[in-house]
C-alpha cells in the first residue's frame, strides 16, 4: 500500500535560513508534481482537495500550494475540488524520475440545493449531460440507475453490463471485431473522458471508485460521438465517467 507523509521545512543553505514549505503527500516511485490552485481572479484558494485518482490525496496550503513526491511513471488523473466551485480535472504524464508544476484554476459554480439530482434538467447542469442523452445518441446512465443496478467492486464491471460493451482480461471494449478503417483492432479498449477531460492511454477505470459515478455516456460509433469528445481513436468507442 502506497504511503503518505508530510513535509514541513524546507532549508535554504545557500541564504541561511530556514522557510515553511507545503505539505508533500508520498508515493512509491520517483516523479514529483507540484502546483498551486487559484481562482478566476488569480487568488489563491486554500484547503482545496486535490487528488490523484486511485493513488493519493491531500489538501492546499494557505497559498493554494500542494505537492505530490515519489510518483510512477504512467498517465494520472489529476482532480481538484473545493466547496463551492466545479471540478477541475487534468490528465498529467509522467516520466521516471521528472518533476513538474501546474497551476489549476477553480471557476464558481451556482449553489445547488441538497438533494437534488440535475443530470435530467439541460437547463441547470453545466456539463451538458442531459442535452446530450435528449439528442438520442449513445447510451446513458443517471446516479439513481447506476445505483439501482447494485453495488460493484469496480467500475469496468458496470460497464460490463451495457449493452454492446464487453470486459476481456480488464479491459471495456465495444462488442463488435475490428472497427477502425486503419485497421486498428483496438485491443487496449474505449477511449475514457473522466469529467469531461480526455484520458491517456494508461488510465484504467479501476483508478474510480463505483460509488462516486454520478453518471455515464457510452458511445459505440465515431458518427454517434460528440464533437467535444472525438480524438484518433474514436472509433474503438468512448466511454463518459462523471464523478460530480
Amino acid at each position: 500500500m502506497r504511503a503518505l507523509s508530510a513535509v514541513f521545512l524546507a532549508c535554504v543553505a545557500s541564504a541561511e535560513l530556514c522557510i515553511p514549505a507545503r505539505s508533500v503527500a508520498q508515493s512509491s516511485g520517483g516523479a514529483i508534481l507540484s502546483g498551486r490552485v487559484v481562482d478566476a481572479s488569480d487568488r489563491p484558494i486554500a484547503d482545496a482537495t486535490v487528488s490523484i485518482e486511485g493513488i493519493i490525496a491531500t489538501t492546499t496550503d494557505s497559498t493554494g500550494g500542494f505537492a505530490f513526491a515519489g510518483l510512477e511513471t504512467e498517465t494520472l488523473l489529476l482532480r481538484v475540488q473545493h466547496a463551492g466551485y466545479a471540478t477541475a480535472t487534468r490528465t498529467i504524464l509522467f516520466s521516471a524520475d521528472t518533476s513538474q508544476d501546474v497551476e489549476i484554476r477553480l471557476v464558481l459554480r451556482a449553489a445547488l440545493l441538497a438533494g437534488v439530482t440535475v443530470l435530467d434538467s439541460a437547463d441547470t447542469d453545466p456539463r451538458g449531460y442531459a442535452k446530450r442523452r435528449q439528442n438520442g445518441e449513445g447510451f446513458f446512465l443517471t446516479r439513481d440507475e447506476i445505483r439501482k443496478r447494485g453495488r460493484t467492486p469496480r467500475v469496468e464491471n458496470l460497464l460490463g453490463t451495457i449493452p454492446g460493451l464487453k470486459v476481456d482480461k480488464g479491459v471495456v471494449k465495444v462488442a463488435r471485431g475490428r472497427i477502425s478503417i486503419l485497421g486498428n483492432d483496438c485491443e487496449d479498449g474505449v477511449q475514457y473522458v473522466v469529467d469531461g477531460a480526455m484520458i491517456g492511454p494508461a488510465f484504467t477505470p479501476r483508478n474510480i471508485a463505483p460509488e462516486t459515478l454520478t453518471g455515464v455516456e457510452v458511445y459505440k460509433t465515431a458518427s454517434a460521438t460528440p464533437a467535444e469528445y472525438r480524438s484518433v481513436k474514436v472509433a474503438c468507442g468512448t466511454v463518459v465517467l462523471w464523478t460530480y
